[in-house]
């Protein structure tokens, strides 16, 4: 997968047929590893459109020292 689409509905689509490539692809193959890491790419690309990026108010409290 060359370009990412941008849309919910196309990151499905590009989704579901990547989850097919990838049960036809023999299990522990770099094409299996490849394929996986594409899954996971559009699952991140739909995360990012469902739950955008949420603002922090404020820093983190420093641990306690030791």
């Amino acid at each position: 997968m060359t370009q990412r689409p941008e849309t919910r509905d196309s990151l499905m689509n590009a989704h579901r047929d990547a989850l097919k490539r990838r049960a036809a692809t023999p299990l522990g193959t770099h094409a299996y590893e490849q394929i996986a890491a594409e899954v996971a790419a559009i699952e991140v690309e739909i995360a990012r459109i469902e739950e955008p990026p949420v603002e922090l108010l404020g820093k983190r409290p420093e641990p306690p020292a030791r």
